[in-house]
């Protein structure tokens, strides 16, 4: 049985309230994000008080370039893993020679060779350690990087496993990317440096936090829910709101299921010690567990005083437990990182409403039971271009949404057959924040030989319709003929055309 005998955290000197963060973004972003002013609440969403920064708070209004970024990385990195590292030592009672593994585990900086062997060359350690740096995991890696810590002192009882985990997400922000995601993410991420030391069996010498047993699961499908995108200037951050739908849609069952292997129920766990992600993440797990009191108290406080500092957060959580004491009982370490897309994939046969009804049901069942957010990516495969997107425009029958929260449909611009807009067409209890007036406007790229859609802009609905032309018109009627000459009734003319069926009638009638 391995366990953890000392978590060291670093408080960094150059913290910062989140007001100064607030003003500061504002004063950066405002002359080029015209989203600014109504996306400057989201800092105070957050309910973060104060951040961890690497660097002080007026360094990141300086134009840098990428190298000068991680540049910087490598130096804080290797000084500050330096610090924890001695100060985990210390905690627990050990010689630095006694380290027989290190895991060293990041994903917002690069260096060749690992920070782990500049951290043994640094500090002296033997240097015939057994090396794992562990790179890319992002929120993800503090967890797993305890559970390698497990599986490495559990294989060998005489091992002492340090694990230390760096994340210095201020170092990554782009001042040039005036992306909604950018600016949401500076609101948000921070930097945190923390070190843990790990034992197998044989060193056990008076009360420890066991570590019992380990697990990860890999969602299909949700690889672009949270990562990077790696450009010229550097680090592009890419995340996605839909982490709280997919808690509430797993994270019950996939807890259920783990516990049941290691012959344990919910309601034995009486310590949990979570990655925070955010205050909506944080609602998503007191919603989907319903654990009894204040579960979430150190993950919270965490989160408040820090930030997210992306794979160390977890850390620090259990730092604070570490420190301040653990309920007598079981303790669970989780890190998380339902779109429903092509709904008339669902079900054949959607185009009328008593054909729809019964999956509407199904799917609104679904919804209440394990109270679930949904949101759907509504087609729209023929329209007449000329005309706004509305709930008429989507495949099958308009009942499809009914159960829905949220449903976005995407259009194809007339400015440029590459580009098309994302419009939102339904919302339930929020605000309308992508309607007309704010379509998204993406490029449709494909690099590595994969589609996808690359946010460029935010616009008009209207800068996008086409106009009709006396052209237009006559091949519209010349097409409307033939369909008809076909055998074609009106309804299905229209949908053949994308149009409807009164306009159909109005053309022909035009003949």
């Amino acid at each position: 049985m391995a366990f953890i005998a000392a978590v060291s955290k670093i408080d960094l000197p150059d913290k910062a309230l989140q007001q100064n963060v607030k003003q500061q973004a504002r004063d950066m972003f405002a002359a080029d994000f015209p989203q600014v002013d109504r996306l400057i609440h989201a800092f105070d969403n957050t309910e973060i008080i104060e951040r961890n920064f690497v660097k002080p708070l007026p360094w990141y209004a300086n134009s840098t370039t990428f190298e000068e970024r991680n540049d910087e990385y490598i130096a804080s990195a290797l000084k500050y893993s330096v610090q924890a590292v001695e100060a985990a030592i210390a905690k627990a009672g050990i010689h630095k020679d006694d380290i027989t593994d290190i895991l060293f585990v990041s994903t917002t900086g690069l260096s060749t060779p690992s920070l782990d062997a500049l951290i043994i060359n640094q500090l002296r350690l033997n240097p015939h350690i057994n090396r794992m740096p562990v790179w890319g995991l992002g929120c993800a890696g503090g967890v797993s990087g305890m559970a390698k810590a497990n599986t490495l002192a559990k294989a060998n009882p005489d091992a002492v496993v340090l694990l230390v985990a760096v994340e210095l997400c201020s170092l990554t922000l782009i001042k040039s990317d005036y992306s909604k995601s950018n600016f949401i993410g500076s609101s948000l991420f921070s930097d945190g440096i923390v070190a843990c030391i790990i034992k197998g069996d044989n060193h056990r010498n008076g009360p420890a936090v066991q570590l019992m047993a380990s697990s990860s699961k890999l969602y299909y499908d949700s690889l672009e829910v949270m990562g990077w995108e790696f450009q010229d200037k550097g680090f592009k951050v890419v995340f996605s709101k839909d982490i709280p739908t997919f808690i509430h849609e797993h994270i019950l069952t996939d807890i259920t299921t783990f516990l049941q292997k290691q012959n344990l129920k919910l309601s034995d766990i009486k310590n949990f010690v979570f990655h925070p992600g955010g205050k909506k993440v944080l609602d998503a797990y007191t919603d989907a567990l319903k654990a009894p009191g204040d579960f979430l108290k150190n993950t919270r406080e965490t989160m408040n005083n820090y930030g997210n500092m992306s794979s160390a957060t977890v850390l620090y959580v259990l730092e604070k437990f570490m420190s301040e004491g653990f309920t007598d009982g079981y303790g669970l370490m989780l890190a998380m990182v339902l779109i429903i897309d092509n709904l008339t994939y669902l079900k054949n046969e959607t185009e009328k409403a008593k054909d729809a009804l019964p999956l509407m049901k199904h799917l609104k069942a679904l919804k209440n039971k394990y109270d679930l957010s949904i949101l759907v990516l509504a087609h729209t495969p023929k329209r007449d271009l000329s005309k706004p997107i509305t709930r008429n425009d989507l495949s099958g029958s308009k009942m499809l949404i009914n159960f829905c929260d949220s449903a976005f449909a995407i259009g194809e611009s007339s400015k440029d057959k590459d580009l098309r807009y994302i419009k939102q067409i339904k919302q339930r209890n929020t605000e309308l924040l992508y309607g007309a007036d704010n379509v998204v406007v993406c490029q449709i790229t494909k690099p590595d030989n994969f589609l996808r859609f690359e946010i460029v802009s935010f616009g008009k609905e209207n800068d996008h319709l086409k106009e009709h032309t006396d052209k237009d018109n006559s091949e519209l009627l010349q097409r409307v003929v033939a369909l008809k000459h076909q055998g074609l009734s009106l309804r299905e003319i229209g949908r053949e055309l994308g149009i409807s069926y009164s306009k159909v009638n109005r053309v022909l009638n035009k003949e």
